[in-house]
This record gives structure tokens, sequence and C-alpha cells, in this order.
């Protein structure tokens, strides 16, 4: 009935325009074709049209009496002497409302052996390790001169370029077996821009292939493995109490020594895993292999 309507209104039209109708009726259908090729191309053009994602131009670092420079934001790190440390750079537009710079740091990480001296020449004796920093979550500014203001941490510093950071650490110590004038020394650490692969801050189950489990936490953005117990073993191992704190690095491995109880322990992490083993001496008898996962993700 419809195509009979339309054959009707055809012939009329071409009665009145003074055309034949099957002139009429081919354009009216070419013209009904094309609208619906219009239609379909715009509807595909529609389907795959990108949206436009405006790049945000930041504000540079204006240190005085040096040109302004625009940092590199994300992970740094460096390492000096064998003691690394490590921050994340973030970008901050509001800090200009209450400070000289739009910028700001977090999980500033700095694994700090102890000092000590031994003759000749002062030369330096570690003995044990510690961190220090913050993994509190919360964004620190940064001076229009590119200092950290990081009270506490020891070593001092900030950003130099674009792609560059500097810190210096003083340290002091009587040399072994002499009294008098004590050895002083300066540490610098050189930090640029560098790739971390991704490690889960939260609550962790560390499982030995006894079957023994602790429990530990990591924190500082993927950067510290905190309260990690050490296992039972045999009195012939010698193995030392209680727990240690493990420093991350950017590729994930971690390891601490302590040459007084032959220990060492080597720890890989990725992602929300990780697998190791702790040796407590040369017997085969006093190593301990493990694997470690994520429970409790941190909040974020």
């Amino acid at each position: 009935m419809a195509a009979c309507a339309a054959a009707v209104l055809c012939a009329a039209l071409a009665l009145a325009l003074g055309i034949p109708s099957v002139g009429l009726a081919e354009r009216l259908g070419g013209h009904a074709r094309l609208r619906e090729q219009v239609h379909r191309h715009s509807g595909r053009s529609h389907r795959h049209r990108q949206p436009h994602r405006r790049k945000v131009r930041r504000v540079p670092m204006r240190p005085p009496h040096r040109r302004p420079y625009t940092p590199v934001l994300g992970d740094w790190e460096g390492i000096a002497e064998g003691m690394p440390i490590s921050f994340r750079l973030v970008y901050r537009p509001k800090y200009l409302a209450v400070h000289d710079a739009p910028y700001g740091y977090e999980d500033l990480v700095l694994v700090r052996h102890g000092f000590n001296a031994e003759e000749p020449g002062c030369a330096p004796a570690y003995s044990g390790t510690s961190q220090e920093g913050s993994a509190d979550g919360i964004v620190s500014p940064i001076a229009a001169s590119g200092i950290f203001e990081s009270p506490g941490f020891s070593a001092k510093g900030g950003l130099t370029g674009p792609r560059s950071a500097v810190f210096q650490r003083e340290e002091s110590a009587l040399p072994i077996g002499r009294y008098g004038q004590a050895c002083r020394r300066v540490i610098t650490w050189h930090l640029h821009p560098a790739h971390r692969l991704p490690v889960a801050d939260g609550e962790w189950t560390l499982k030995f292939a006894s079957g023994e489990t602790e429990t530990f936490r990591v924190l500082a953005g993927g950067r510290v493995a905190s309260g990690i117990g050490l296992p039972s073993m045999p009195p012939e191992c010698g193995a030392p109490a209680g727990g240690v704190e493990l420093f991350i690095a950017a590729g994930g491995s971690s390891s601490h020594e302590e040459p007084e109880y032959a220990t060492k322990i080597e720890i890989t992490f990725s992602g929300s895993s990780a697998s190791g083993q702790m040796s407590f001496g040369s017997s085969p008898g006093c190593v301990a292999s493990l694997t470690a996962s994520l429970t409790k993700p941190a909040r974020s």
C-alpha cells in the first residue's frame, strides 16, 4: 500500500512539473540513497572520531638568577657509595597560591649506612643500615630555587635542572682506636628521572618454604618493604632474631646483608607478588626460600 501511494505521488508530481514520472522517481530515489550514504558516512566518522585532548602547559620553575626550566615529572633515582635516594616529583598548580613554585615531592627515601672511621686516612667503615624519609603520602612543596623543604632529612638539596637534582650529606666520626679530631666527609648524590617497576603499597603476606608465614608492609610508592620477619632456623645457622627493612630498587630488587651473622636476604618484587630467599651461612640447611603477595592494598 505504501509503495502504491508513493507511485501515485510521483505521478502527480510529474504531471505538475511537466517531467516523466519515471525520471522523477529515479531522482527522488537517488536523493534518498545519497542521504542514506551521507548518514552512514557521518555515523562512521562520529564513531571513529577521537576526543581532542588539550595538552596542559605546565608552569616552569623560576629559580633566582637562573633560567626557568620545566622539570620531568615522576620517579627520580640516584645512588652514592651504595646508598640510594629516591622520590616522586608531582605538579601542583594550586601551590602557587601560597608557595613560590607549583611542584612538590612525595615518597622521599634515603638508605643510610652507619659511618665509622678506621685508619689509615679516615677510610669509611660502614656499620648497619637505616632508612629515612617520608612514607605518609603527603606531597611536600619545593622552593623556587629547587630546594626540597624536608626538615629531619639528613641529605640536603633539590632540583638543579629539568632532568637533574643534587643532594649532599655531611658525615663525621672519630677514627677507630684514636681520640681527637673527627674525620669529616661529604657524600654527594646526583639524581635523574627513572622508570620504576610498579610495586603495590599495602599489607603483604610472606610465606617460607617451611610453611611459616609473616606479614609486612610496602610503603612510599613501592620503595620500602617494612617489618619483614626472619624465619625460625636451626641453631647451627646462627640466624639473628627480629626483622629487616628493605629498600626496593627501581627494577624491583631488594637486598640486605649482615656479614657478622653471614646473613644475606634477596627479594625481587613485581606488582603484587615477590619471591626470593634468606641465607644464614654456607650450609644448605640454612637457606630459606620464600614467596610473598599483596593481601590488603593501601588506601589511595
